[in-house]
Parts: C-alpha cells; structure tokens; sequence
C-alpha cells in the first residue's frame, strides 16, 4: 500500500539522511532536492525546513535511500495524493501526527527485526552520523547536517575507532 511505502521511505531517510521523526514529518514537497545530482531526478540531498529545535539545513541522501524516495515520490504522484507534505497522513494531505508517525516507524522497524524498544528511530539517525564520521567527514560537517551544535558530536567520536597505521 501506499502507507507502507510512506513508512518505510521515511525510515529509510532517518537512516539514509540522519533525520529525526520531527524532520521527517515536516517535509514538503520541495524538500527533496535532485537538481546537480550524478543520476537526473533521483534526490541526492533533501532541504530540512527549521523548526523550534534545528535551523533549516540541507543534509544528504545515502544512494540506496535516493533511489528509495524517488520510488515514494513516483507512486505518491501516480496515487495523486493531496497536499505539500512530502508524507502525508492521508491522501487529502494531512501532516502525519507525532504518535502516527512513531507507531509507524516501530512497525518497520519491527518487521526489519530491530527491536524498537531501545532508542527507537533515532539509532537510526546515530548510525548515519557515525557512518559519516567514519567515511573522513569533519564532525562540524555532520553536525550541519544533523542540525545541532558540534559539540554534541563528541559522545560520537568516543565511540569510533581511530584508523590504524600499517607499516
């Protein structure tokens, strides 16, 4: 169905893009942004409207992820659904209600056999961000992307490994 694409494109950008649940239901239409792209029309970075929590960023999209919400944004025109919002709660374009939402991610997250129990979506998010810390990316770049202060990325950098030299 239609909502189980919704649910599961919008897990796959809390993972693929670092967003939060806050982040994911704000989205519009015009957050996914695939214009200088390397694939025509496939997302490659999504624009993160500001809220009372994080200022307006734009953070990018893993490929996997991309080609995931290309997918969503292709049945979600052929479905004609309504509205701005890029996951609505309904086909008239309702915006997804908080609980809605987490009850939605929990179930993919337990159909994937994650138990949601423990950190919920947001591991999903801690894992992007360790992902980019690990890729060489600066922890002021990431924290960008995130939408927080740089100083939270030290409980992130306490747990990677530093790269070993082989002589």
């Amino acid at each position: 169905s239609w909502q189980e694409l919704r649910n599961r494109t919008s897990v796959g950008l809390q993972l693929g893009a670092g967003l939060t649940p806050g982040d994911v239901r704000a989205l519009t239409l015009a957050s996914p942004v695939s214009k200088g792209g390397r694939i025509r029309e496939r997302p490659w970075k999504i624009s993160v409207p500001g809220d009372g929590n994080s200022t307006p960023r734009e953070t990018p999209i893993a490929p996997w992820a991309a080609e995931l919400l290309q997918h969503w944004l292709l049945v979600r025109a052929e479905a004609r659904i309504a509205g701005a919002f890029l996951f609505p709660s309904t086909r008239t374009g309702k915006q997804w209600h908080k609980d809605s939402q987490y009850q939605c991610a929990r179930r993919v997250l337990e159909d994937a056999g994650i138990d949601s129990s423990r950190g919920g979506s947001f591991r999903l998010r801690h894992t992007f961000a360790l992902r980019q810390l690990r890729r060489g990316f600066a922890p002021e770049e990431v924290a960008h992307w995130l939408g927080v202060d740089p100083q939270v990325m030290e409980r992130y950098q306490r747990v990677i490994t530093s790269p070993i030299d082989v002589v």
